[in-house]
């Protein structure tokens, strides 16, 4: 203390400061906060820091390692107030020296209570909370792209690359054994910041007027501002819950773009997708460090397992994707072969009633990909060459497959054949879907709420100002009904203004519906029959989940959801379906 005496001395020499009171001491007995006053009272905050001989952490995680980790985090935090803080547009306390006296190293700070942030409050109101938001977002907008030189390459005290003593205890399973993935996953985001690395709501200062400012940055750094925001959430009663998930992001996302001077659209749609990983990033610490610790309830176990199943449907799309251009690649190899047409039956029509032997080709080669993730993830499997065997009634998810759609314009050798595969809730909602256009060697990909792509880009819709299309299956323009229904169609379209209107009715149902997407604003329509057939399941399960992410109609004839777990039969007759974009 002497020598502290002696530096606060020599260094504010005409301001005569001795200590007032000890704020807290250092985690794990690495020095103490203390506040300095003088007779003026005039005060500074002082972190003062020293390494003990022996650790003393209060959950006996005593390493060297962990040591080592500690004394970066106090360099780091030198560094931020040296090179970083003045750029800070939220509010931050000003460094008034660094210095080292014998082993130990001072950092002196403005004293925020002075400054009118005297407010340390347990529990927070919705004011206060949303203030500690905003800070946040302009936190992370002071510093987007920065690269942080001297900083944690990771920011956050919990990244998994500085915690190994703690991932070493934790118990095996999905969360272990997806930890590292996790952690690229928000490693690899496009749009990096500075976190706060420790943004708890105990580190936030708060006036009598609601404004707030933060304090603590020794493990400030790079990533993704998702990661601050859980951890704020974490630390706050009340906040932490499904129902109020929107809302927060909601507000954060408006306050991010205020504080950047416009929305960046990229940027939210990428940071709300790593919202539940940056959960599962925090969990995967807190079950090393304190596996009955208050943190983990109902919400953050669910919240991670949406996570690490968004990861294994990445894994299963993989797979879908390499199953999908295999039997592609087969199907397009036989296009000019001579096929022995055969028949499921005269109760269907001629379009879903044909097979050949190239669909069962294609079928085992997809098969080949897909029965070892039925063991793996216990998924069931419905597929239009195979017996129903009611697994999609028994597992949570069950694949979905027409390993050749459009089996007779392929055997016409017309296009519109494809393979289409899907992943399906036993509720019917599909959440992963490939469809491939073999003859154009073309990919369609989506996974539910990530995105859909054609050939790895993302899709977007370019609707014509001038013509509408209509696409149907061949037996509807046989049907009695039909000229009447395409001319209300025709008229309902040139009210809108478009005047050209084009029908395409030779393709199998999944490039239907992907004519849909591409000859916008067009719609793929059947009406609903009592004569079995319509479709199966199959057919729409993988084009509804890219309609689904792309937010355009997907539903049966009447408008509602497509039963694409249909109890009494695979087949989608009863209701019709409706593709609109």
């Amino acid at each position: 203390m002497n020598s502290l005496v002696s530096l606060i001395a020599a260094r504010f020499p005409s301001k005569e400061y001795r200590f007032h009171e000890k704020i807290q001491s250092l985690w794990s007995g690495y020095g103490s906060i203390e506040r300095w006053k003088n007779c003026e009272d005039e005060s500074i905050v002082i972190k003062h820091i020293r390494f003990p001989d022996n650790n003393n952490h209060p959950r006996d995680w005593n390493s060297d390692f962990g040591h080592l980790r500690k004394v970066k985090s106090y360099e780091v935090e030198n560094t931020w107030y040296e090179n970083f803080a003045h750029k800070s547009f939220a509010r931050v306390p000003k460094k008034l020296l660094y210095d080292k006296t014998g082993d130990a190293q001072v950092i002196v700070l403005e004293d925020l209570n002075t400054s009118g942030f005297s407010v340390r409050p347990e529990y927070i109101n919705e004011k206060q909370f949303k203030a500690c938001v905003s800070w946040l977002a302009q936190f992370h907008a002071s510093f987007m792209n920065n690269k942080g030189a001297g900083l944690w390459n990771t920011g956050t005290y919990w990244h998994l690359n500085t915690r190994p003593d703690e991932f070493k205890k934790m118990k095996s399973g999905p969360l272990k054994k997806y930890a590292a993935k996790i952690d690229e996953i928000l490693s690899r985001c496009t749009y990096k910041t500075l976190v706060h690395g420790d943004a708890k709501l105990a580190n936030f200062c708060f006036s009598e007027e609601g404004q707030v400012a933060a304090v603590d940055f020794q493990y400030v750094g790079v990533g993704c501002g998702m990661k601050d925001l859980i951890y704020l959430v974490s630390s706050v009663e009340d906040f932490e819950s499904e129902e109020r998930e929107s809302e927060v992001l909601d507000f954060y996302f408006n306050e991010l773009a205020h504080f950047l001077g416009g929305q960046n659209e990229e940027l939210e749609s990428e940071w709300r997708k790593l919202y539940k990983f940056a959960w599962a990033d925090f969990n995967r610490f807190l079950q090393g460090w304190s596996p009955g610790h208050w943190k983990l309830n109902d919400y953050v176990d669910k919240i991670t397992s949406n996570a690490i199943w968004s990861i294994q449907c990445r894994e299963l799309l993989k797979i879908a994707e390499k199953s999908a251009l295999e039997a592609g690649k087969c199907i397009q190899n036989n296009i000019c072969t001579t096929l022995n047409i055969e028949s499921k039956g005269s109760h269907l029509s001629r379009a879903s009633s044909i097979v050949t032997k190239v669909d069962k080709k294609a079928q085992s080669i997809i098969l080949n990909f897909i029965f070892p993730t039925l063991k793996q993830y216990n998924l069931g499997l419905l597929s239009e060459e195979l017996m129903d065997d009611s697994s999609r009634f028994e597992k949570d998810f069950f694949w979905c497959i027409d390993p050749l759609d459009g089996t007779l314009p392929f055997t016409e050798k017309l296009e519109g054949y494809s393979v289409a595969i899907a992943l399906v809730s036993r509720d019917g909602t599909p959440v992963l879907g490939v469809i491939y256009n073999p003859r154009k060697e073309d990919l369609y990909t989506c996974i539910k709420g990530e995105g859909a792509f054609k050939n790895g880009i993302p899709i977007s819709i370019k609707p014509s100002k001038e013509k509408f299309t209509f696409i149907t299956d061949r037996s509807f323009t046989k049907s009695s009904g039909y000229d009447e229904f395409v001319a209300n169609l025709e008229e309902k379209a040139k009210s809108r203004g478009l005047h050209q209107f084009q029908i395409i009715a030779h393709g199998g149902a999944s490039m239907n519906a992907i004519w849909v997407l591409e000859n916008a604003p067009a719609a793929y329509i059947k009406l609903p029959k009592k004569q079995l057939g319509g479709g199966g399941i199959w057919d729409f399960s993988a084009s509804a989940c890219l309609f689904n992410e792309l937010n355009l109609k997907a539903t049966n004839f009447e408008g509602d959801k497509l039963d694409l777990n249909r109890k009494d039969s695979s087949f989608m007759n009863h209701d019709g379906v409706w593709f609109e974009s």
